[in-house]
């Protein structure tokens, strides 16, 4: 089948741009002819958007840039040549999306998935991701894989919710990425979810692993010297968190890699994201994985590394426990300050609990084997 795939938009993200190559690629390989869709919401006027950061730096006292250094394209021209290499994508579709937009491609199925693309402050224009431009069209697939609210609630106003609510009613098939969203499928829109894993997890490391040799083989990343090394991927850097990886190196006899730009080039818009075989070569060096991010956990399940999972609120603590639960894995998270409080020889025994390599396997290979079953029932 000709399938479209719509997520967020593709830029520095790194789970996001992942979890995109991950689900176009389990579709290809099962033998579909899968595109993502490059979505991108409407370029705000220039004016707009220096109110808006006028208005956060001023009113909000947020500690950012009124006018950015560096445009988006420089900002993400390492991670804009892993999209380029790695998934086939649509040319670039603005929200809000028309059914006349899609003509050219004569998809038979539209999955929406796998990233946050249910969380109304992710997405300025939510009902493209419940496929509204399909009006009536009673013959195209609709499909949501593993798609996320990101939270244990629902941010919908209540117009998008009345908008949503019937469209998400036309789909064929709706899984979730959290087990908190089936019964939020239930309450809000009345209809039956199957709880399924990110598509990053479909994949065994050696599909990622690749990616990095190959930029290792082009000399796209620089030689490294063999270390012991704790890995850093903290999105919403704090003295706490950087403490809890220093502490975790210390206690390892390791160094500490960081992964992330200085949060000041990040506000003043001059940095540029490292790549994405960059991030990924992160984990399969990492002797220790220290996070706050959800895909930063996933990696380190891909990878069998173990793990500190940092407790983020304000990006959605549904999305961690409900990953660590499934892979009974709840012992790995915790709030920096809990962690801080703890003593020497407490740290140190959370540092040295053995990653059950096993036991994820196996969950994984049933997973896969779930959304194998999802999707061909799904397109069918």
């Amino acid at each position: 089948m000709k399938i479209g795939i719509l997520t967020q938009p593709l830029h520095t993200n790194y789970g996001g741009l992942l979890q995109a190559f991950a689900l176009q690629k389990f579709l290809r390989d099962a033998g579909h002819d899968a595109l993502t869709v490059d979505y991108a919401p409407p370029r705000r006027p220039f004016l707009y958007a220096l109110a808006r950061r006028a208005a956060a730096k001023f009113l909000l006292g947020r500690d950012i840039a009124l006018f950015p250094q560096k445009s988006a394209k420089n900002v993400g021209s390492s991670t804009s040549r892993f999209v380029a290499e790695n998934i086939r994508t649509t040319r670039k579709i603005f929200a809000p999306a028309r059914v006349r937009d899609f003509a050219e491609y004569g998809f038979d199925a539209f999955i929406v998935g796998s990233d946050q693309t249910w969380r109304s402050r992710y997405s300025p224009f939510l009902r493209t991701f419940f496929l509204d431009f399909l009006g009536n069209d009673a013959t195209t697939r609709r499909i949501a894989y593993a798609s996320s609210f990101g939270t244990e609630t629902c941010d919908f106003s209540p117009r998008e919710l009345r908008i949503c609510a019937p469209l998400a009613r036309r789909f064929h098939a709706i899984s979730v990425r959290e087990d908190s969203g089936v019964a939020l499928c239930e309450k809000l829109f009345g209809v039956k979810a199957e709880h399924l894993p990110d598509p990053t997890l479909l994949h065994d490391f050696a599909v990622y692993r690749e990616i990095v040799e190959r930029d290792e083989a082009r000399g796209l990343l620089e030689s490294r010297v063999p270390a012991k090394r704790v890995f850093a991927y903290i999105l919403d850097a704090s003295p706490e968190k950087s403490a809890i990886a220093a502490r975790a190196a210390e206690m390892l006899g390791s160094e500490t890699e960081n992964i992330m730009p200085m949060p000041e080039k990040l506000r003043a818009g001059t940095a540029i994201f490292p790549s994405v075989s960059a991030f990924l070569r992160g984990f399969r060096d990492a002797d220790f994985v220290v996070t706050d991010s959800f895909h930063g956990c996933v990696f380190s399940i891909i990878f069998g590394k173990a793990f500190l999972a940092l407790g983020n609120a304000n990006r959605g603590m549904a999305r961690f426990t409900s990953l660590l639960k499934l892979f009974e894995l709840e012992t790995r998270l915790a709030s920096p300050e809990t962690l801080l409080r703890l003593s020497r020889e407490r740290f140190d025994a959370l540092l040295a609990e053995p990653f059950p390599h096993e036991r994820v396997a196996a969950i994984r290979e049933r997973e896969i084997r779930r959304a194998r079953e999802f999707l061909k029932n799904a397109l069918s």
